[in-house]
């Protein structure tokens, strides 16, 4: 037979993304992305398309 599989469910999860939707729609955070726009991700475009990378691996780096 096969294996058999637990799911488990968070109850609380539409309270974690109303809030994170709170925080994502502030006008100081709108500000930040839209400088994140302009500072950042022309670096990534320029090493994807001119170096040839097409992914990035982060994991193990701490933030």
């Amino acid at each position: 037979m096969g294996r058999s599989r637990h799911i488990s469910v968070n109850p609380s999860w539409e309270y974690f993304k109303a809030q994170q939707h709170e925080r994502l729609t502030a006008k100081k955070t709108a500000q930040i992305y839209a400088r994140r726009k302009t500072d950042v991700e022309p670096v990534f475009g320029r090493m994807k398309a001119s170096l040839g990378f097409k992914r990035f691996m982060v994991s193990g780096l701490t933030r």
